[in-house]
């Protein structure tokens, strides 16, 4: 059912001018006495309702950066600050009250304030409005923070208009210049070095209420932190980056200043009260982050977090009177908040009690989704008491309004009728205010409802996203209205706060929070759901919310007219069951993870294997950078459980050298070294190759380093393995194998081999000067392939050597073929494009540094055959290739042919994802329960979530899936459980923030990471299972199951009906022309009109056989119309012509 809403027209109507309700009713009474409220309040509330009615905008305020880094890096908000407040007003403007005061011709005072309660704006006042201020922040941090604030003697009269500090002609803006002046000529009078903070309190409305800019003159409420005092002193509007310097001996000031209007009301709309502005700025100083959305300059396209925090539009709410809490965020943020730890994956009921104690273990909860992205909860009750009407215990007149107790009011009840009398009338108090009576208001209410929205906000949260903009010029927190880095989940399904268009509800509204009576799942198949921010699947259900409303007639309010009249009681406790959806529909099902603090597993692409040798299940071995490798059980447990305790988990090792922990070469390798069919983990070291047995135990005892087995003089690296037999065997842990390693000496770089017991068993051999910069790859069972680069010359090459397994010990065959591209840090790729009987056409890739490549077409025998085939410029290869040419790509993922040329369906850019490089290569497998004639591919993206796609780049169903964060590597298949079918682990680190960089400028934090399984996902074979291809690393895979030939391929000539093009019609850019070959050869395109006119032709270009080819045409200039498309290919000894038509639309 709906929630109940408070619809009483009692008391609530006092209210009415605090959130936003045009109404009014007739005759109420007054809940105390029963009496009717007498005329001339009503027509006070009246006056007033109108003003909540505002259009709102943000204020212009980006934070203090230094700050903020710090509370990011886990530095709690000061328990204290010591503020020194300052008045001044201007040579054409004067504070309420001065008129008449101070000599000069000045104009008739404007100021008002809601409500119209002080004839002047002078130190009592302001005392009180500061005082409001410090028990907002004593109230909303659980008394984990005191405002302490003096007021400076006097105001000071500066000699310039406003204008010459808000609009200045030549300057614009000149907050600092307004602090300087003001500060140097209290200087004489006041001791600054007992405060850490300065208030400027400025005549006149602050310029963020003009919301029609008809006052230009007017001075933005801003905080000044000292960035901005740093950089007045490079444009010479200071000597040094503070202020008042003598009073602190002259090497340091003051350089935290907030700059503060008298009022926020003003005509014809910024009829707001000030204490919401007042707060925004105190929660800068803080280090609170605004959370608005300020992009486009001008006309923003969403609203941040709304109405339902401090650091939001909240400043408005209540018409500015009434600021709601700082969301849960900002809370935890500034160090007030302690979340509970909510594990998603396993099944528990969690309490959550009202925000307005953020001191309580239950006052919020935290739930992760990877590694830097998690949920947090709070349950914001809006009207505590019960009654509907906007309460605080130092309401000594009862009237809902913070005013005085007018101790001559005509009514005799302390409901002002004049202005406040210091001697006779006494002030009301905020404190311990129901601060979130109006946050959800909103225009479309019914009429009377007040304080709807209880119930329980959750705020999704993206660390990484805010590394990634903390330190932009502007503000960019949340300025992508469908990437936030903190998002309210509008538990209405209604994006209200992510659309530009105006509604009712645009800020916020009460059907945006969770709970029993209305929304009360937040799951992968509600709306909002529980994906990443990039979309992907994560299978988190909360549900089970409890009703916020305990007993709609549980609060007794009095008797008016004879009708008794009830309040609300609202719970205490909300509670709410957590849980996981175990499988999407076809997607994988998610079996644990588990997270490993303050380890590093950046490049350590997942392995899967035997560690014991006795078959399934299998192992997960990863390793860090300061020597620790780790073993997982299949749930994701220790291995070797050598202190005993499950819940930990330490490393399976720790490998030092020099009493250094070795940064390895990452990732780590499998296979059995010595003979003993049992595996060896093998990686290298800047400068040793190494070997563990599958208890973390050396093979080789003693030496320099625990788990060296050979010195190498300089390994950048790292290695393979290969078969001592069968050379086209699958990787197995049983098999014997031999190590492989690149290194380099005296700028020069080498292949050598290491097998146990064979001492000089593969004879170094010199690849030239220079280095390589990935391991080396093993193709067609028997030839290393290196990618060699020499920075001094700038050539590159590809440098081939022989591994005869019959004669290793002799000298190897070698090759040596020149790049036209500076090889990257990936492994080589290598296939079969032809295979009739004895004869193969063979290819090699390179992947360049920058992302471009080429392919190399070789025979049987290792002979190159024809020319270099350069890829084309779309393609930009970031991470290691899998068999079929699939890649992950800067924003896009890729599968190209052997010639380069993109396979058809490719590139794809999946929606609503960020594809950009994560450091991990693709899978390819056997997907279970998907229909297909060819395996698919799994890649794991940027922020780590997991995506599966066809042949031709089809999306399948249930992918993709939440992973483990950013950083995140290679995944890998196998066997984890021993039921036969693989299933699928992932890995990623992200940078937690813990401290400022050094620099000042940027942060910097300890890597936490995180594993996470998924059950069953594929068929028990996979072609790709790993990096590397398999346990060995070497890039061996079945090269045959991936030729692919089209009916009537192979032969001479084109592929009947392979000429295609795209786009069509053509609209800008350039015409793309596809086609296939029977056998390597040479193709051009002409394009003529309707007249047989030839428009346009390509060069002849070298094309390769087994994959379509591409042409680029350019058409520049083309006019609208149809045209001719010739193909001529050249392959075989056969020229074969095919002609389609197009058009062109311009």
């Amino acid at each position: 059912m709906p929630h109940p809403r408070n619809t009483r027209l009692i008391p609530v109507m006092i209210l009415l001018a605090l959130i936003g309700i045009q109404e009014a009713a007739s005759a109420v009474g007054d809940p105390s006495t029963g009496e009717p409220i007498p005329q001339a309040l009503l027509t006070r509330i009246r006056s007033h309702a109108a003003d909540l009615e505002v259009a709102t905008r943000p204020l212009r305020a980006e934070g203090d950066r230094d700050l903020q880094m710090r509370r990011l890096a886990g530095e709690k908000a000061p328990a204290a600050l010591n503020a020194l407040v300052m008045l001044c007003d201007f040579s054409d403007s004067l504070l309420l009250g001065r008129y008449g005061v101070v000599p000069g011709d000045f104009p008739q005072p404007v100021q008002f304030e809601i409500p119209n309660t002080f004839a002047a704006h002078d130190s009592v006042y302001f005392d009180y409005l500061l005082t409001n201020v410090a028990e907002y922040f004593r109230s909303v941090s659980g008394h984990r923070f005191t405002l302490n604030f003096t007021i400076a003697p006097g105001v000071v009269n500066l000699e310039h208009p406003m204008g010459f500090y808000g609009n200045h002609p030549q300057y614009g803006e000149q907050s600092i210049a307004l602090a300087r002046d003001v500060v140097a000529a209290l200087d004489p009078v006041v001791d600054f070095s007992g405060f850490d903070t300065l208030i400027l309190i400025h005549a006149g409305a602050g310029g963020e209420t003009d919301f029609y800019g008809l006052n230009p003159e007017q001075i933005f409420s801003t905080y000044l932190g000292p960035r901005d005092f740093a950089s007045a002193v490079q444009d010479t509007i200071l000597e040094s980056p503070w202020l008042a310097g003598d009073d602190f001996g002259g090497a340091a000031g003051i350089d935290r200043v907030l700059i503060l209007p008298e009022t926020e009301y003003q005509e014809p709309f910024g009829r707001l009260g000030s204490l919401g502005v007042y707060c925004f700025e105190v929660g800068l100083r803080l280090g609170m982050l605004s959370l608005t959305d300020f992009t486009p300059a001008g006309n923003v396209d969403s609203q941040g977090i709304g109405i339902f925090g401090l650091m939001g539009y909240g400043l408005y709410s209540g018409a500015g009177l009434i600021p709601p809490e700082p969301c849960a965020f900002n809370k935890y943020l500034v160090g007030w908040l302690d979340p509970q730890v909510v594990d998603p994956h396993a099944a528990g009921t969690y309490a959550l009690t009202p925000a307005e104690n953020p001191s309580a273990e239950t006052a919020s909860a935290r739930v992760d989704i990877n590694g830097q992205e998690y949920w947090l909860l709070e349950y914001r009750l809006q009207d505590p008491d019960g009654n509907g009407m906007f309460s605080f215990p130092g309401d000594l007149n009862h009237d809902g309004i913070p005013d005085f107790y007018d101790a001559n009011s005509d009514y005799g009840n302390g409901w002002p009728t004049g202005v406040y009398d210091p001697q006779a009338d006494t002030l009301e108090s905020l404190a311990g205010a129901e601060w979130d009576f109006a946050m959800s208001a909103n225009t479309g209410r019914p009429g009377g409802v007040t304080a709807a929205g209880s119930g329980v906000y959750i705020w999704h949260v993206d660390e990484g996203l805010i590394r990634a903009v903390y330190d932009a010029e502007d503000n960019l927190f949340n300025s992508d209205p469908l990437h936030k880095a903190v998002d309210l989940e509008e538990a209405d399904g209604i994006q209200d706060l992510d659309s530009p268009i105006p509604s009712d509800y645009t800020y916020g509204g009460d059907d945006d929070s969770f709970r029993g009576e209305d929304n009360h799942e937040f799951g992968p198949y509600t709306r909002p759901g529980t994906e990443s921010a990039a979309g992907a699947y994560t299978g988190i259900v909360l549900r089970d919310f409890s009703n916020v409303v305990a007993d709609s007639q549980g609060v007794f309010l009095g008797v008016v007219e004879g009708d008794t009249l009830w309040g609300i009681a609202f719970a205490d406790t909300i509670r709410f069951s957590v849980g996981s959806v175990g499988e999407a529909a076809q997607g994988p099902m998610f079996s644990r993870q588990r997270t490993l603090p303050g380890v590093d597993l950046r490049g350590s692409h997942v392995l899967v294997g035997d560690l014991d040798g006795g078959g399934t299940p299998a192992e997960i071995i990863l390793a860090g950078h300061a020597g620790e490798v780790y073993a997982l059980d299949g749930n994701l447990r220790e291995y070797f459980d050598a202190d005993g305790d499950s819940a930990t988990v330490e490393p399976l090792l720790v490998s030092t050298r020099d009493g250094s922990a070795v940064n390895w070469n990452l990732p780590v390798a499998l296979g059995d070294l010595d003979g003993d069919a049992k595996p060896e983990i093998v990686l290298t070291g800047p400068h040793g190759l190494y070997a563990f047995d599958g208890t973390g135990q050396p093979l080789v005892s003693g030496g320099d380093g625990f788990g060296l087995w050979a010195d190498l003089p300089t390994c950048r690296v790292p290695p393979i393995l290969a078969s001592l037999g069968d050379p086209l065997g699958p990787a197995r842990e049983d098999v014997s194998v031999a190590a492989f390693v690149i290194y380099e000496d005296n700028g020069h770089a080498w292949l050598d081999g290491f097998a146990s017991g064979q001492p000089g068993f593969f004879p170094a051999v010199g690849l030239g000067p220079g280095a390589v910069g990935a391991p080396p790859t093993l193709a067609f069972g028997q030839w290393f392939l290196c990618a060699l680069h020499d920075s001094l010359t700038g050539e590159s090459s590809l440098e081939l050597v022989a591994y005869d397994r019959d004669a290793p010990n002799d000298a190897p065959l070698r090759g040596s073929i020149a790049l036209p591209v500076i090889p990257g840090p990936w492994p080589l790729t290598w296939g079969l494009a032809q295979k009739e009987g004895e004869e193969e056409l063979r290819f090699v890739q390179v992947a360049g540094r920058d992302g471009s490549g080429a392919t190399l077409f070789f025979n049987a025998a290792m002979v190159k055959v024809g020319s270099i085939h350069e890829w084309g410029p779309a393609v930009t290869v970031q991470s290691a290739m899998a068999p079929g040419g699939y890649f992950v790509g800067p924003d896009l993922l890729g599968g190209i042919g052997h010639g380069g040329d993109w396979s058809d369906g490719w590139p794809r850019r999946p929606r609503d994802m960020g594809t950009g490089v994560g450091g991990g290569g693709p899978l390819v497998a056997w997907l279970r329960g998907v229909d297909s004639s060819r395996p698919q591919t799994i890649f794991p993206l940027e922020d780590g979530s997991l995506i599966a796609l066809k042949e031709r780049g089809e999306e399948i169903q249930g992918w993709p899936v939440s992973g483990p964060g950013t950083g995140a590597v290679t995944p890998a298949l196998g066997d984890l459980v021993g039921d036969g079918e693989l299933d699928l682990v992932a890995a990623g680190s992200f940078l937690r923030i813990t401290e400022p960089g050094a620099d000042g400028v940027s942060l910097d934090g300890d890597y936490s990471s995180t594993v996470m399984m998924w059950r069953d996902v594929a068929a028990e074979t996979a072609a790709w299972p790993m990096s590397g291809g398999g346990i060995w690393r070497n890039g061996d895979y079945d090269a045959e199951a991936w030729i692919v030939q089209s009916p009537g391929s192979i032969g001479s000539g084109m592929v009947l009906g392979s000429h295609t093009f795209y786009p069509n019609p053509l609209g800008e850019g350039p015409l793309y022309v596809r086609g296939e070959a029977r056998s390597p050869g040479r193709a051009r395109a002409f394009i003529y009109n309707l007249e047989g006119e030839l428009v346009t032709t390509t060069a002849w270009n070298d094309v390769v056989s087994g994959d379509p080819f591409t042409l680029i045409v350019p058409l520049d200039g083309v006019a609208t119309g149809m045209y001719i498309s010739r193909l001529v290919v050249d392959a075989g000894g056969e020229t074969t012509h095919s002609v389609v038509s197009f058009t062109v639309v311009r």
